[in-house]
């Protein structure tokens, strides 16, 4: 089984403004976001249960990390399929 999707480099991300309207302080998520893969809490495919197949679809990454205040920070992301180099799309974060 494949793994989830993580950005190899920060500069591929984009964080979209919908990502931040939940009050999440965008250093919080590029925090998160510096993790390796296996140092986070979770990873995993959006598509895991139904209730969060409906917010994230299964082409998606959900991650969970703390920030560097210790907060628990969900993140929802996934490959921009029509950009030519590698392109991450954060559109969704929220604490937990």
């Amino acid at each position: 089984m494949p793994r989830p999707y993580w950005p190899a480099a920060l500069d591929s991300v984009v964080i979209y403004e919908s990502a931040l309207k939940g009050w999440v302080r965008e250093e919080d998520v590029w925090f998160v976001l510096s993790y390796r893969s296996h140092k986070l809490q979770q990873i995993a495919f959006g598509k895991r249960d139904p209730e969060r197949d409906r917010r994230y679809r299964s082409r998606s990454t959900r991650a969970e990390g703390f920030t560097a205040d210790g907060q628990l920070l969900e993140v929802a992301l996934r490959r921009d399929e029509r950009a030519a180099e590698e392109r991450c799309i954060v559109f969704h974060a929220r604490y937990l």
